[in-house]
């Protein structure tokens, strides 16, 4: 049986938490993406393009005191990079490992 792991996703103006930042291949992932920043960000994790040669991913724009959820199946072991973005600029990173 898979494993359902919920992580949870903070977004400010400044900073991204992620809680926790990895989980098991194979498994499960509901991402929910709550930004407590006082600004429009977009959260990108992964390879957001889609279709033969590339990963997984998405990216969701969120306004001031917006939630997401989002649904992953996690069918590769590596890291996934993900960020916050104003526009184009990139606010803050970090790394999502799969084990």
């Amino acid at each position: 049986m898979p494993a359902i792991f919920t992580v949870k996703v903070t977004v400010t103006n400044s900073r991204i938490g992620m809680h926790p930042a990895h989980a098991v291949r194979g498994s499960t992932v509901t991402f929910i993406l709550t930004n407590r920043g006082t600004k429009t960000r977009t959260f990108v994790i992964g390879d957001v393009k889609r279709g033969a040669g590339h990963g997984q991913g998405f990216a969701q724009i969120l306004r001031p005191d917006q939630q997401f959820t989002k649904v992953m199946y996690l069918d590769y072991r590596g890291s996934m990079k993900f960020s916050t973005r104003a526009g184009r600029a990139v606010v803050a990173t970090g790394v999502f490992k799969i084990l």
